[in-house]
């Protein structure tokens, strides 16, 4: 789905039978009742610049009027939309008395409706006779203004009924919403600063966005069926709620000022009425007035350390950047210090946890039948194996009544043990949200635990441990590692954002680990190797630590590429004629309070410099949510928007340019924009370069996955190369293994293929612990096994990692 101010279009695909789509262009136009269609209202604003002849309209000529030729209809020029204007007018007066007609008739029909119902002397619903008397007043009104026309042909009648059936829906929406609201006026007797009033107001106001919504919906869904192809235009609008909207947004940026950052998610909850109550809306851990941030520091001298502590509880340190907690009201005195250089929210790490994943429960989950191989890979050791698992008791003292991962026996780690190796007295430090310490399959491997991440008892982190959601990413990944290297030790690090990342790197360095996985990543940070997390992984590497982490699973959610804007409107093109990406947000993720978590950062080049901003449009067509920082040629190219959906449906993304266009020239086409979005796949995906965070860092071992059953490249698991130009994955792995953490369900995602690698890395340094970081890789990239299919380096590394090299060596 995209849009198009220009000529107020809405295009979205359709899947057909999962292998092609159908294209279908909708209507953007503000919720006008104008009978023309009372449609959407999606269109971006026209791009402005202080005038009101300025640059972006219908037929792309700056300054003039909606003719081909840039005039009016009188042949005047830079006027043309003064008849437009007053036929704007006229539509909303025509609106409202519609509106008020069909009311009046409605009362009476239902005053004449429940007089008959009173001679019958039967018990009826009175909602339903109120509704039914609306429908047929709106009725009468719909027929009465519409005329019929003869020379339409089958589908153009199919098309006009559509229309003509929405018109009514919407019209049958309002009129009981206003019904609806004169019931609890006369009910509160006026007094509409009640709070029980301005709740009822409040969810009568919802009903009829839900309500008007399904009647869209609905006429979409007519419309492709009786013509998949048609295309539907309004009248052009010269100002619209988005466009003001969008005026707005334009209006905050300051090019000339010099001012430190307060991020949006910051500045939202400092200006909500109730930040305690609604900070999880806006993102940000808060709880009883205590909010917790990120200061980066441009000086972290000890007096600023003692000035911070003065107004907050400092909770890590790493440098410049400190992790604090304090009073909400505290955050603009400490912003106001000279050596805070930005004030930001916690920068939290994705989980990879796939929404999409069906829990599909193991097939060998007590059974005694483990399969040998990935894919069509055959080994030259052993094809297949049967065996019951209790003859394999020899290789460890582990109790293994419990499930293993069958990613042991596909990557041949089986036979290693058989040799002897089983990573003994190698350490290897995991990192990640949560663990359950007391998982039968890791607790006798645990030498450490350490937990560095802070959490207020109402964040959205404690909710998700609290429902199990979280607890089995961190304990599965270290079930895996123990599978493959059963007698490796265990350091588990509890940690959440990039700062307490930090000190569990600093722990972990400090214990002289060998081995450190972190099954997870920044989808929010430009993998060109200047992020803080990068520098602390290739920081742990220098230390002669092998760092493994995945490489992602947004193949499906992101999208890079030059920024575009043929028809000089300052809205980035995403395809011809299609100016918003869309995704889709289902009911479940509304009802589970899942965020749409959008991320856009941007490379020049050349040393210069853009100024972009991000803007989320939602189901009903309205700016719900946009990121408008100014950029300048030393501030950060990035723009976030956060954001707690209210109804389940299409929402659009749309990047506009902040700077003026007069010209093809002066569009900054040599502008790589690069956007993720975490729980939402996109409208057109670019799987090419969709790793993340710290994929980027050099001497990191990066993986991939593959289907378990064919050797597939998973559809979500991310490519390269990363933005700095590194080749990766590394290798790849099976995925969709079977785990106690998660209950016998399978464990899907790059985040399972990651602790197999490092199990692996654990084996060859059980075998040979003179060798370095570097040395590991380049014996897994050569033994990893390849086919014919698995030519991409981007995609498939140098293959499937296979261990059986360690004891042919």
């Amino acid at each position: 789905m995209g849009f198009n101010p220009n000529i107020h279009t809405l295009k979205f695909n359709i899947g057909k039978d999962n292998l092609s789509s159908k294209v279908i262009i909708l209507s953007l136009t503000i919720l006008l009742m104008t009978f023309g269609f009372a449609g959407t209202d999606f269109a971006f604003a026209h791009h402005k610049d202080g005038h009101d002849n300025g640059g972006g309209n219908d037929n792309g000529n700056n300054g003039n009027g909606n003719n081909d030729n840039g005039n009016n209809d009188n042949g005047n020029n830079g006027n043309g939309n003064n008849d437009e204007d007053t036929a704007l007018d006229k539509a909303e007066k025509e609106a409202e008395e519609a509106i008020e007609k069909a009311e009046k008739e409605a009362e009476e029909a239902i005053e004449k409706a429940e007089k008959e119902v009173e001679k019958l002397n039967k018990s009826i619903d009175k909602t339903v006779i109120i509704h039914n008397a609306v429908i047929r007043a709106v009725d009468k009104i719909i027929e009465d203004t519409e005329e019929e026309d003869e020379t339409l042909n089958d589908v153009e009648r199919d098309v006009n009924d559509a229309k003509k059936e929405s018109k009514k829906g919407i019209l049958v929406a309002k009129v009981l919403s206003k019904l609806d609201i004169k019931k609890i006026d006369n009910q509160f007797e006026g007094k509409t600063y009640d709070k029980k009033y301005i709740k009822e107001l409040k969810l009568i106001e919802e009903k009829l966005v839900k309500d008007i919504q399904k009647v869209k919906s609905k006429y979409f869904e007519t419309i492709l069926k009786v013509n998949p192809g048609h295309t539907i235009e309004s009248d052009n609008i010269e100002q619209t709620e988005v466009q003001e909207k969008h005026s707005e947004m334009k209006s905050q940026k300051n090019v000339g000022m010099v001012a430190k950052k307060v991020d949006n998610q910051i500045k939202q909850l400092l200006q909500d009425d109730n930040p305690d109550e609604n900070a999880w809306k806006f993102g940000v851990d808060s709880f009883k007035g205590k909010t917790r941030i990120v200061l980066e520091l441009n000086n972290a001298d000890p007096e600023t350390i003692e000035k911070i502590q003065s107004l907050a509880d400092i909770e890590i340190q790493d440098g410049n950047l400190v992790q604090i907690s304090t009073d909400t009201q505290n955050i603009s005195r400490i912003n106001a210090l000279k050596s805070v250089e930005k004030t930001r929210n916690t920068t939290n790490l994705s989980d990879f946890t796939e929404e999409g994943f069906k829990k599909v429960k193991s097939p060998f989950l007590n059974s005694d039948e483990i399969i040998k191989t990935v894919g069509d890979v055959k080994y030259s050791n052993l094809i297949q194996l049967s065996s019951d698992i209790s003859d394999l008791n020899y290789i460890t003292d582990n109790d293994y009544n419990y499930p293993i991962s069958e990613g042991v026996y596909a990557i041949n780690a089986d036979i290693v043990h058989s040799s002897g190796i089983t990573g003994k007295g190698v350490k290897v430090a995991v990192l990640d949200l949560i663990f359950d310490i007391d998982n039968p399959k890791i607790s006798d491997n645990i030498v450490d635990f350490q937990s560095f991440r802070n959490s207020f008892e109402n964040s959205m982190i404690l909710q998700s441990i609290e429902q199990g959601e979280s607890v089995s990413h961190g304990t599965a990944v270290a079930e895996i590692i123990s599978d493959v290297a059963p007698n490796s030790e265990l350091y588990l690090y509890e940690m959440n954002t990039d700062v307490e990342f930090g000190r569990a790197i600093d722990e972990a360095i400090a214990n002289d680990v060998d081995v450190i996985a972190m099954a997870a990543g920044w989808p929010n940070l430009p993998t060109d190797g200047t992020s803080f997390i990068t520098k602390k992984v290739e920081y742990a590497i220098e230390q002669g630590i092998s760092v493994i982490v995945p490489s992602g699973n947004f193949a499906q959610k992101h999208w890079e590429g030059q920024f575009s804007d043929n028809d000089l409107n300052a809205w980035h093109s995403f395809a011809e004629n299609d100016e918003g990406l869309t995704i889709t947000v289902s009911e479940s993720q509304v009802s589970n309070n899942v965020p749409i978590m959008i991320y856009l950062n941007w490379d020049d080049g050349n040393g210069d410099y853009s100024d972009f901003d991000l803007v989320l449009v939602d189901p009903l067509d309205q700016i719900v949510e946009y990121s408008a920082n100014t950029q300048t040629s030393t501030s950060k190219k990035v723009e976030s928007v956060f954001f707690m959906p209210h109804m389940a449906g299409l929402y659009a993304i749309g990047i506009s340019y902040a700077g003026v266009l007069q010209s093809l020239n002066d569009v900054p086409d040599h502008s790589t924009l690069e956007l993720f979005s975490v729980n939402n796949s996109v409208e057109y995906p670019i799987s090419a370069g969709s790793v993340v965070v710290p994929a980027d860092a050099q001497g990191v071992i990066v993986v991939g996955a593959v289907n378990t059953s064919n050797g597939i490249l998973e559809s979500f698991s991310s490519h390269g190369p990363a933005n700095n130009g590194k080749t990766v994955p590394n290798v790849v792995g099976p995925n969709g293994v079977t785990t106690i953490a998660y209950d016998g369900n399978l464990f899907f995602g790059t985040s399972a293929t990651t602790p197999h690698v490092a199990g692996i890395v654990a084996l060859l340094i059980d075998a040979d612990p003179e060798l370095s970081p570097e040395q590991l890789i380049d014996k897994i990239e050569q033994h990893a096994n390849t086919d014919a299919t698995q030519t991409n380096q981007n995609e498939y590394g140098f293959g499937i990692v296979d261990a059986s090299f360690i004891i042919e060596n």
